[in-house]
């Protein structure tokens, strides 16, 4: 089993307290800098950049990178990572070391394509915005890739911070993963809309405003104000409250896609549990095998 993942690092929630995510095209890496409110997560989107420019010996791909600040988190989507294999060398994974591979919904062959991306050293994002991967029997399959691939060196989320979750008792959510603090994160999408993740920005009465409206304008919004209603109502009432497994999911898949079928999410976290409670053993029987 994948004890030997235990001690990769988890994906931190999204943005802290007034922070910003993007998702923007390749062609507009470089306005980031620019940005007015602090920008921690950077999602890339769009057909990969290939190839050199003259007299340069590193790739496109890595001269892009390069423009992003120090310390960000950035995500790479996409249906196909060979493209980031052979683009991206070995200084630029070094040099941004939160660099993840966030796998398109839309993927031909999810299994495959996550298989892939992970084998070749790139921790992997399962799409918190694709309805129809959270009700595929896909997900256990990778699942299983994470738990058992005795090869695999990164995590894959959410998979891996659930597990962390459940060895420590940390009570750490897929909501606290996803959003963080979801009044104070703001999403803005390639359209510049902002909301709180994808699916809300695409539709106009979640979403906030634009990306040249200041914070103050995005809080005073009527659906910023219905998040604040919907977060309220969570706490009292929902169709989660009687779910075994709302104390690690929060709420977020029903927040994100309201009329989910979870029953594939539910058995995903109890496989999870088993794998806890095993990996659990395993190191109590280390520990007493030290001590004796």
């Amino acid at each position: 089993m994948t004890a030997h993942l235990v001690d990769c690092s988890c994906m931190e929630p999204d943005a802290s307290w007034g922070q910003v995510a993007l998702r923007i095209p390749w062609s507009e890496v470089g306005a980031v800098q620019s940005f007015a409110v602090p920008v921690r997560l950077v999602r890339l989107s769009g057909e990969l950049p290939t190839g050199h420019r003259d007299g340069d010996d590193s790739s496109e791909m890595s001269r892009l990178l390069g423009q992003l600040p120090a310390g960000i988190r950035i995500i790479v989507t996409g249906e196909h990572p060979a493209g980031l294999v052979s683009e991206l060398p070995r200084a630029m994974e070094s040099e941004h070391k939160n660099l993840w591979f966030e796998v398109s919904g839309e993927a031909k062959d999810l299994v495959a394509t996550v298989r892939q991306a992970g084998l070749s050293g790139w921790p992997v994002l399962l799409p918190r915005d694709s309805a129809a991967l959270w009700q595929s029997p896909d997900l256990l399959d990778l699942l299983d890739l994470y738990l058992f691939e005795e090869t695999l060196q990164v995590p894959i989320e959410p998979f891996h911070s659930m597990l962390v979750s459940l060895l420590s008792r940390s009570g750490r959510t897929l909501w606290n993963m996803w959003f963080g603090w979801p009044l104070d994160f703001f999403f803005i999408d390639e359209d510049h809309h902002v909301s709180l993740c994808a699916s809300w920005a695409s539709d106009s009465n979640r979403c906030y405003g634009s990306a040249t409206d200041s914070v103050s304008v995005w809080r005073a919004s009527e659906a910023h104000d219905s998040l604040a209603a919907m977060l309220d109502e969570r706490k009292s009432c929902s169709d989660c409250e009687s779910c075994p497994i709302r104390h690690l999911c929060g709420g977020a898949l029903r927040a994100v896609h309201s009329d989910v079928d979870c029953s594939t999410w539910v058995e995903i976290v109890e496989r999870l549990r088993l794998a806890a409670a095993a990996l659990g053993r395993t190191a109590g029987d280390r520990n007493h095998g030290n001590q004796s």
